[in-house]
């Protein structure tokens, strides 16, 4: 069996093979071609330290989001009460989250295409980083200044988190 990509039909790689056909089956043609799957191209392929290091900065992500998404969940009651906090505005906090995640991922989709996804996910990897603990550095006591500011790094965070 040998790859090949045949760019008259499409520009996925093949698996070309001669197969001849079995008694009752009739005829055959010379040549079949059967796609490659996901396990034919890491067998061949491999798994080495750029495979570990993609999930190491993968694992290091998700880990961040998860994270940030947690705390969040501990400290909002506390500024539900130093602020006071409507119902409503809690929820808000979360919801900015997602709404960043899910613009931002349109965006970096067209981003990542221009300049590359190994680029677009170091830049997301640091935001992660970075606005993580902006989110933690208590800004203000003041509701006015801290709740805006608190959305906007949530906002960032799950945009960072999206790519």
């Amino acid at each position: 069996q040998t790859m090949s990509c045949d760019s008259s039909s499409s520009s996925w790689p093949s698996i070309s093979s001669s197969a001849t056909p079995k008694e009752g089956e009739g005829s055959a043609p010379a040549s079949t071609k059967l796609l490659l799957t996901v396990d034919d191209v890491i067998q061949e392929i491999g798994f080495g330290r750029f495979q570990f290091l993609i999930v190491l900065v993968s694992f290091a992500c998700c880990f961040c989001g998860g994270v940030s998404l947690s705390v969040a969940a501990v400290f909002v009651p506390t500024l539900q009460c130093e602020w006071k906090l409507s119902d409503t505005e809690v929820a808000i906090i979360p919801l900015v989250y997602y709404i960043g995640a899910v613009v931002s991922s349109i965006i970096l989709a067209f981003i990542g295409d221009r300049i590359g996804r190994k680029k677009v996910l170091f830049i997301s990897f640091l935001l992660l980083v970075v606005f993580g603990v902006l989110a933690g550095i208590p800004v203000s006591d003041q509701r006015a200044i801290g709740y805006p500011w608190l959305l906007a790094c949530q906002f960032v965070l799950g945009g960072a988190f999206s790519a």
